[in-house]
């Protein structure tokens, strides 16, 4: 992390760079600058939006039917066909199952 002067901080940020300006106006100027600060010169990989509402979609439906919603109740509140939960739901069984074989066999 490299140190940010203070000088910097109290600094206006229409004076920054452009592409360091439209980070700004996203997150923040402080924030901004620790992010810089923080990764200076290296090459962040952002997910797609999508890859992380389908993420944390799969696990609080998971989560819904663990807790006995059926799934034609989950493909309505997910905006999902039914197959398309049963699928996440098999996938999901089968990643548990993964993990258990995994664990038995002590790898």
């Amino acid at each position: 992390m490299i140190e940010i002067p203070q000088w910097l901080r109290d600094t206006d940020p229409a004076l920054l760079p452009e592409q360091h300006r439209k980070i700004a106006e996203l997150i923040g100027y402080d924030k901004m600058l620790n992010l810089v600060s923080t990764y200076s010169g290296d090459y962040l990989y952002i997910p797609k939006l999508d890859a992380i509402i389908r993420a944390v979609r799969n696990k609080s439906l998971i989560e819904d039917h663990r807790k006995g919603t059926a799934p034609l109740e989950l493909a309505h509140k997910y905006d999902l066909s039914v197959v398309q939960v049963y699928e996440i739901i098999k996938r999901a069984q089968a990643d548990r199952n993964d993990e258990q074989i995994t664990f038995f066999e002590g790898k």
